[in-house]
């Protein structure tokens, strides 16, 4: 750890970056470097790159440090280890840019990122920047990195913005909207943690841009937060649903907004619901019926699938969780059975 008491290191000079590239960085060293490198060789070069070393326990102290004495953009932020929410929200507080760009540690981004985005949102005056991303396991390559197309093809409108992938590297924002509406990622919720603040920077900004090419490689690593279960419920998008919730009857959104909100919530409740620990899963039951008592409608469930465009196996798990929410003892079996055939078939294309 750094004895600077600030627990920051790393040159600053006078003039402002144009982007602030945020790093949360916790035990990553087996691919901090290749993250570092596609970051460190931006082809826009008016960056500044924060590093937030959350109370690592490897060796990404040591690689951050390496990388700080080559290059006076990456500015080194040491604390106790408090989650990547704390780092992002540090990153944030002392960010100089203009607009911010997340990185997480074990992925990496395409060397033009920051220029083809930050040149947008000058051209165009946008507070938003989207652009697509893949997946991949362990190593990038052509025949193995999955192209996730997280633009849905629907008019550019604030539901299209909200239904592009909720992650808080898919995006450049202008540090304004950070700034003046104190969006800020909660701290205490492990799972969809991001989803608060997507919304947020989704119904406060004033305009948006799109970059339809894939700029950003998230790696899918099996000791992710996001492979986990046993959360506890106030760690999961139960508890994130009741912080957008107030958020969106104080800003008084567009009717529109509030059906997507009721549609996407009941899916990130089915998403969640079996990664919260069993001893929550009667309090998680009570909230998504209590939610049903007060949306429910004979249309519901069909309005909802269409709203949110679900795979057909998706639809299928969907509809038996609808189901089971409204007391039905066969959907809860056929939900259960459907869980269990998706994770074994899971293992099989994994072996193969």
């Amino acid at each position: 750890m750094s004895s600077n008491p600030s627990g920051i290191s790393g040159k600053m000079n006078g003039a402002l970056p144009k982007v602030s590239i945020i790093i949360p960085v916790y035990n990553a060293e087996k691919y901090l470097r290749e993250c570092l490198d596609s970051v460190v060789n931006q082809t826009l070069a008016d960056i500044e790159i924060i590093c937030v070393n959350d109370g690592s326990t490897d060796g990404s102290p040591a690689i951050l440090r390496e990388y700080a004495a080559k290059d006076a953009r990456l500015r080194l932020i040491d604390q106790v280890n408090t989650g990547p929410s704390a780092a992002r929200n540090r990153g944030l507080d002392l960010a100089r840019g203009e607009y911010i760009q997340f990185v997480d540690a074990d992925d990496r981004v395409d060397t033009t990122l920051c220029e083809k985005t930050y040149t947008l949102a000058m051209t165009e005056g946008s507070d938003v920047v989207v652009f697509n991303f893949a997946r991949f396991t362990h190593t990038i390559s052509k025949d193995r990195a999955e192209n996730f197309k997280s633009l849905p093809s629907v008019k550019n409108d604030t539901i299209w913005l909200l239904k592009t992938f909720g992650g808080a590297p898919t995006k450049l924002i202008s540090k304004n909207i950070y700034t003046k509406y104190n969006i800020r990622f909660p701290t205490d919720i492990k799972l969809t943690e991001d989803e608060l603040a997507h919304w947020q920077a989704a119904c406060s900004a004033r305009s948006f841009s799109v970059v339809d090419e894939t700029l950003y490689f998230y790696r899918r690593a099996s000791n992710s937060l996001c492979h986990r279960v046993g959360y506890p419920l106030s760690a999961t998008w139960f508890a994130v649903y009741f912080l957008i919730r107030p958020f969106l009857e104080q800003k008084k959104v567009e009717p529109e907004i509030s059906r997507f909100f009721v549609s996407r919530s009941f899916l990130n409740f089915y998403c969640t619901y079996l990664r919260t620990r069993k001893a929550d899963r009667e309090k998680a039951k009570a909230i998504v019926r209590s939610f049903l008592l007060e949306y429910d409608s004979p249309h519901f469930i069909k309005e909802t699938i269409r709203e949110l465009s679900l795979s057909l196996n998706s639809v299928c798990r969907i509809y038996c969780f609808y189901k089971m929410m409204q007391g039905s003892r066969l959907y809860t079996v056929l939900f259960y059975s459907l869980q269990t055939f998706a994770r074994y078939f899971l293992v099989l294309i994994k072996r193969y």
